[in-house]
Parts: structure tokens; sequence; C-alpha cells
């Protein structure tokens, strides 16, 4: 640790205008204690307009530690608002918000962190507590059920013992570490030494999809999409529940000229759960721009009827537009514009590409 420390020291002394530095010597400060210094270093960070998700999630944590909750609920929902997609934040979120007795919050951003980085012990206990507390018993006993079996799964299983809890604990901080590195080396254009290190936490722990997440991040930065591609037919096996996999899967299947395998991942994330609305919506966006207007209908039909806002609305426009239904595709619109006046698709002259993202 005191290696490791010394490191990231001197990583803030060669790269002060970075976030990865910063987030990297705060963990450690956290990891051992020192939730006080890791504030004031993460508050000198802002201070000079360095933000990342990472540090806002490591500075949430620090205050939580500290028991300043309010003050890590304010800093952690602006994590989850600015950095939509990083499950680490609804996560930390949600466990605060269980400390203050807002569990519906609470409830709400640990099943949007599960959704965005699957399921956890830490996310599913947390939900957990969530539920009991609002009387959800038949909902708790799910989420305790699961919970279950993932411990089970552990190779010690509850007796593990204090050497299994702190190898534990130390594989968990230098995994965050080779991150945090390769965070760093990638922000300096250094792709060979990020790759090199991200494939180190890879190994180390193959199961933490975050890494993969950031090998794709190193491949797409290098061009290299069919490297790139491989690494997220991996994250759609490893977390098939999770949409988001099968979306980016999709989504640079595309890139590389492979539509059969973009559509196939979509169906199969709508087939997996027919009432989840982002894979639905991206199916309905492939089916248009491939102009199978009459099966994108279908399925914005369907996403109107759970989710009646305007951006559906738009959607269906288009779908009744291409297929030559042009009194449908005027209600449509007539209908978006009624839920929302002021949308700026609203100001175009025709009926909206809903097709683009």
């Amino acid at each position: 640790t005191k290696s490791a420390e010394a490191t990231w020291l001197k990583c803030l002394e060669m790269n002060p205008g970075v976030a990865g530095p910063y987030a990297g010597m705060a963990q450690i400060y956290v990891a051992s204690g020192r939730d006080e210094k890791a504030v004031s270093l993460l508050e000198q960070a802002i201070s000079k307009q360095i933000v990342s998700a990472e540090l806002l999630v490591a500075l949430g944590n620090a205050h939580e530690n500290l028991g300043q909750l309010d003050k890590a609920q304010e800093i952690l929902s602006s994590a989850a608002e600015q950095f939509p997609e990083n499950g680490a934040a609804y996560l930390s979120l949600g466990r605060t918000q269980v400390q203050l007795r807002d569990y519906a919050g609470a409830e709400q951003n640990l099943e949007k962190a599960i959704e965005l980085e699957g399921e956890s012990e830490a996310a599913l206990f947390s939900l957990s507590t969530a539920l009991v507390r609002q009387r959800k018993k038949e909902a708790a006993t799910d989420v305790r059920d699961r919970l279950q079996a993932i411990r089970k799964q552990g190779t010690a299983g509850e007796n593990e013992g204090f050497q299994g809890i702190y190898n534990s604990a130390f594989l968990d901080i230098a995994h965050r570490i080779m991150l945090a590195a390769a965070s760093v080396a990638e922000n300096h254009g250094d792709l060979i030494e990020a790759e090199k290190l991200v494939r180190r936490a890879v190994r180390l722990d193959p199961d933490r999809l975050k890494s993969y997440m950031s090998l794709s991040s190193i491949f797409r930065a290098k061009n290299d999409l069919p490297a790139a591609l491989e690494v997220h037919k991996i994250l759609l096996e490893k977390q098939p529940e999770n949409p988001l996999n099968a979306i980016n899967l999709a989504s640079i299947a595309m890139q590389v000229g492979q539509t059969s395998l973009a559509e196939e991942s979509l169906q199969d994330a709508v087939n997996r759960d027919r009432s989840n609305l982002m894979a639905k919506t991206a199916l309905a966006k492939f089916r248009l721009a491939a102009g199978e207007f009459a099966a994108c209908r279908d399925l914005a039909a369907e996403i109107v009827e759970q989710v009646p806002s305007a951006e559906a609305y738009f959607l269906l426009a288009a779908a009744y537009d291409g297929a030559g239904q042009a009194e449908a595709a005027k209600a449509a619109m007539t209908r978006a514009q009624q839920l929302d006046p002021n949308h700026p698709m609203l100001g175009e002259a025709s009926t909206p590409d809903a097709s683009q993202p």
C-alpha cells in the first residue's frame, strides 16, 4: 500500500490536471481509513474543475464514511446525474439513502445500479433493506434469495475467515489501482500501456465487468473495432440480463458491418425481458433504420402503451410515416406535441427521424 501511495503521489505531481491520480490516491486514503484526507484531496481536484465519475463517487463515499450523509447524498446525486451510466454512483447513492431512510429513492437507485452493472452482494444487501423498510415482503424475500445464491457462489462462503477477507479487500484495492492507472495512461495517449494495465486487471479478477468496459474504451480509441466487438461479446455472455450489454454490442456490430449480429443481440434482449424499454426502443430504431416499418410500428406501439412519452410517439410517427400511413403519423405527432409542446424535435419541418439516437 505504501508503494502504491508513493506511485499515486508521483502521478499527481506529474499529472495535476488529470482526474485518475486523484481518484486513485483517494481510494487508498479511504481504504486505509483516512477519509478526511480523501475529502481534502478530492475537493482540491474539483476546485480545479477536474471531475470524473470515479472522483465524485470516491468523494461521496468518503463523506458517507465520515457520517456526513446529506453531503454524501448531494455529491452522489450529482455523480449519477452527470454520469448516468456509472453503476457505482447509483450503488453508493442508494446505500446512502438507506441510511437517510429514503427507502423509495434507495430502491430506485439500487435497481438502477443492478441494471447497469449486474447483481452484487453490496447492491442486493442494501436493496433488501430498502424493501423490508417499505414492507415489500415478497420482493425483499426474492432479493434475499438472490443474495444467498451469490454468497454460495463464493469460494470460501460464510467461513472464509480473516485471511480470505483480507485477500478480498487487497484484491479490490489492487484492481481499482490498476484501472485508475490505465485511465491515466489512456488520457495521456499511451494506449499500449493502458491496455497492458487493464489486461492485468482482467487476469487479477476476470469477473469484474468494469475491466472489460475499460478494455473496450481503449480498443475504440485505437480504432480497433473488431477487438472491441469481441470484448462486448464477453460482456454479454457474462451478464446477459443487462440490456446495455446487448445495445453496446449491437452498436459496434453495426459499425463493423455485422448487422445480423446486431439484430440478434437486440432481439435476444427483448425476448429475455419484453417489458424492458431500453432494449425494445433500440430494436425499434434498428427496424426503422433497416426500413422494416411494420416491425418498428408494432414495437413502438408497445412502447407508447408502456410509457406514453413524446419520444415514444415520435418513434411511432416515424414508423407510420415510413409505412405510408400519413394520417396515423400525423396523429402520433399531435399526441407528442400535446405531451411536450416545447420538445426540440417539434421544430423539424417533417416527421422526425427517430432512428437517430
